[in-house]
């Protein structure tokens, strides 16, 4: 074969590589990609070392966490962790010169030595410095930010020039500017971290190095910019980084509880949608031109004004897709973590089922409900369908900690085709496991975990509920507003305040739901919401109507009424229906978008004869593979709910059982399908090619 001949036949076999791994650039090929997926699932040492306390000289305890120990990181590799991110701020950490304070550098290194040697990738990053004095930088050279920022990089890149390649450095933390040309002076300042590293010698020469979109944002034009900026230097070790904390309305909880359920009114996007959207663009603006990129931040921003904003479900649900689409993709994924996740002092996650759910979701995709984690019955339910999403997974087990319980230790494994059955879509519960819960008090009753052959485990709770009441209630502008409530085991999902005319009344106006535990905030211990001092000093005199939604579907309307002398009474308007409104009655569009929330009585009868084994309706799930998972899951969106809740109502249909055990063939349309058409179109034509060039040369 002739010289030309091998090189054209390298390339077809290349080109076919290429498309036969999804247009995805091999990691052999580009150094920074390979690097990316070498770091693969990393973890965040947040308010720590990048925590400051003006000269009070805490280090790392500035932020009220602990020092960082060995069997910390120790730790945190054996959660299944690869890379770590060390947050450094010098802020206070600085004499006149700019002389890092040497203390707090060589502690700081004692922990980068300690990753090291447990064999994780460590990104040694700037960070709250972006914030506290980089953003005021006025683009002048001589300008003492921009003179500061060079004397720190002089000094981190020469301490740590000796390290290995296990070390990567990231030139700035969410960097912002106060004025001017914001991008002209993001690539400045890169410039001169790439200049001043690359010449500081030792290891430097080619360490991996990071930077950042403007504010670490994931807009297209971001990406392109960085993507450009990146490719100007001609360079092989240098990534990309982005940071990820999911779309505003759902990580803040403004409403928007559902990982699933439309973001918007004029929109049938989600939050699973959303991170489709995320990493196709990374891939596509990064991987496919050979530039490894890290999501150096992902998390939900609801946990900075408390644990219980967020859904647990949907953030493990949020949890495990991010992780599905990193193994996807090889893009390296990190938990923010600044000390709400993993105990620092009992080095155990603090919230156990979301600890496993993180630990899991980075080997396998983890089976889920679509609808919330909570379901609701009341005396007279006779049986509970929950939909299940297997993923591909089995049932192994199902097992229910009773509340009851003083520490919900007290388990029952329950009995397929005695306690629960099986069916294509989920699982039923039959009147023989829930004639035990209807007794006694309204409320929570316990939790069902359901246990699968691979991937987290699912938790479902259960209430026992009535009538949702508002009671009369009085206070004064200005001053919080609590209201009287009867919840009688029953969940607020969300609140909207609207004047007599329909004009929504927020901090937030341009949106119509109030943000939870921020704007309102139920107790049910107290049995009490209140609207806070916030939210009442936008009253004036005149009528305004509170409609909140339960978890179980209930809408009902408060009125608030503000006289002359800013006086405040409130009644209910609503007479309630006898049992909880199911969500597929309701007819109101703000609780259509999340009508399957509830998992409904239905037919003992109809679940008999439809139910099937475990294994074959989970082989049967049409939105099993994982693949397929992105587009397959958007039925979970209460957009399209109307679907689900066929499933859900009194007599609902499930899949015929008789196509349970058939092996499904791949779709037209699919990734997979796409692909292999488009390689053998370009094997033929390169085959072609390559006799013509053949019969040219002899």
């Amino acid at each position: 074969m002739s010289k030309v001949s091998k090189v054209i036949l390298t390339l077809l076999v290349g080109c076919t590589i290429f498309l036969a791994n999804g247009g995805v650039a091999q990691a052999s090929e580009f150094p920074s990609v390979d690097y990316m997926k070498k770091m693969g699932f990393g973890w965040n040492l947040g308010n720590t070392f990048d925590g400051f306390d003006l000269n009070q000289n805490l280090y790392e305890e500035s932020w009220g966490n602990p020092q960082v120990t060995d069997e910390l990181i120790h730790s945190i590799k054996e959660q299944g962790f690869t890379s770590i991110r060390l947050p450094f701020s010098v802020i206070d950490r600085q004499d006149e010169s700019n002389n890092i304070d040497s203390e707090f550098l060589n502690r700081y290194t004692a922990v980068v030595k300690k990753a090291e040697e447990n064999g994780l990738y460590v990104m040694i990053n700037l960070h709250h410095d972006s914030w506290e004095w980089l953003q005021y930088w006025d683009g002048n050279l001589n300008s003492k930010e921009y003179q500061r920022y060079l004397a720190l990089w002089q000094q981190l890149a020469d301490h740590f020039k000796d390290f290995s390649s296990f070390i990567s450095f990231e030139s700035i933390n969410e960097p912002l500017f106060n004025e001017g040309d914001a991008h002209k002076k993001l690539q400045a300042i890169n410039k001169a971290f790439y200049q001043i590293v690359r010449n500081s010698g030792g290891n430097n020469s080619s360490r991996m190095l990071i930077l950042p979109t403007l504010i670490t944002q994931t807009d297209q034009n971001e990406l392109d910019l960085t993507a450009n900026e990146i490719a100007s230097y001609q360079d092989e070790n240098i990534l990309a980084t982005v940071h990820y904390y999911s779309e505003w309305v759902f990580s803040n909880n403004m409403g928007i509880t559902n990982f699933d359920e439309p973001l918007y009114d004029d929109s049938s996007a989600s939050a699973r949608t959303s991170v489709d959207d995320l990493y196709q663009k990374l891939n596509q603006t990064f991987l496919t031109k050979g530039i490894g990129v890290v999501i150096g931040e992902y998390g939900l921003l609801g946990y900075d004004r408390g644990d219980d904003v967020n859904e647990l479900g949907e953030l493990v649900k949020y949890v495990a897709y991010m992780s599905e689409k990193a193994r996807e993709t090889g893009i390296s994924l990190m938990l923010w973590d600044n000390g709400q996740h993993f105990d620092r002092h009992t080095y155990q996650w603090k919230v156990p089922y979301l600890g496993q759910a993180i630990q899991q979701s980075m080997q396998a995709s983890s089976s889920y409900s679509p609808i919330h984690d909570k379901s609701f019955i009341t005396k007279e339910t006779t049986s509970l369908f929950i939909p299940i999403k297997w993923q591909n997974n089995s049932l192994e087990a199902i097992q229910f900690k009773e509340a009851a319980a003083s520490d919900l230790s007290i388990t029952k494994t329950l009995t397929n085709e005695v306690d629960y059955q099986v069916v294509t879509e989920g699982i039923v519960l039959s009147s023989t496991f829930l004639q035990d819960l209807q007794f006694n008090d309204f409320g929570y009753k316990g939790q069902l975990l359901l246990q699968f052959n691979q991937g987290a485990s699912w938790i479902q709770e259960l209430y026992l509920a009535a009538n949702f009441e508002f009671l009369p209630a009085t206070g004064i502008v200005g001053e919080s507003f609590v209201i009287p409530i009867q919840s009688n085991g029953q969940l607020i999902r969300r609140a909207k305040l609207v004047n007599d005319i329909g004009e929504v009344v927020s901090t937030n106006s341009w949106w119509k739901y109030l943000t939870f535990r921020d704007e309102f905030y139920p107790n049910y211990e107290e049995q009490s919401l209140t609207l806070p001092e916030k939210m009442t000093h936008l009253l004036i005199e005149g009528t305004y109507f509170l409609t909140i939604e339960t978890f179980a579907g209930t809408q009902i309307e408060y009125k608030i009424v503000v006289d002359d002398n800013q006086k405040i009474s409130g009644a209910s308007l609503v007479e309630l229906p006898e049992n909880p409104t199911e969500p597929n009655d309701s007819s109101d569009s703000d609780s259509s978008s999340d009508s399957t929330d509830t998992s409904t009585t239905t037919d003992s009868k109809q679940a008999d004869d439809e139910s099937v084994t475990t294994e074959s309706s989970n082989s049967s799930d049409e939105s099993d593979t994982t693949e397929s998972s992105s587009s397959s899951n958007q039925s979970d969106t209460t957009s399209s709910s109307s679907s689900s809740n066929e499933s859900s109502t009194k007599g609902a249909s499930v899949k015929d059982k008789t196509n349970n055990k058939q092996k499904k063939l791949p779709q037209t349309g699919s990734k997979q399908g796409t692909v292999f058409l488009i390689t053998i179109g370009v094997f033929i034509s390169l085959s072609a090619f390559i006799g013509l060039i053949i019969r040219q040369t002899k």
